[in-house]
């Protein structure tokens, strides 16, 4: 069944929250538990959107964001 349009609109802005969080934080131990908390949603709804509209699992994208981060130190 395709999704609606406001379903999406809402999936995309809950990923680029997410996103935003993990750019804001990279630096600290964070888990999954702790961007849900903060952002106030079930953890496993937290990764099936992230990943359905980023095409990588949240903590993925933290190991990516912090491998980026130190190679611009070199």
């Amino acid at each position: 069944m395709a999704k609606h349009f406001d379903e999406i609109k809402e999936s995309n802005t809950t990923a680029h929250r997410i996103k935003e969080f993990i750019d804001k934080n990279y630096k600290k131990n964070i888990k999954l538990e702790d961007i849900a908390e903060a952002l106030y949603i079930n953890k496993y709804y937290l990764s099936h959107v992230f990943k359905e509209q980023m095409q990588i699992s949240p903590i993925n994208y933290l190991i990516h964001r912090r491998i980026g981060e130190t190679k611009n130190l070199f």
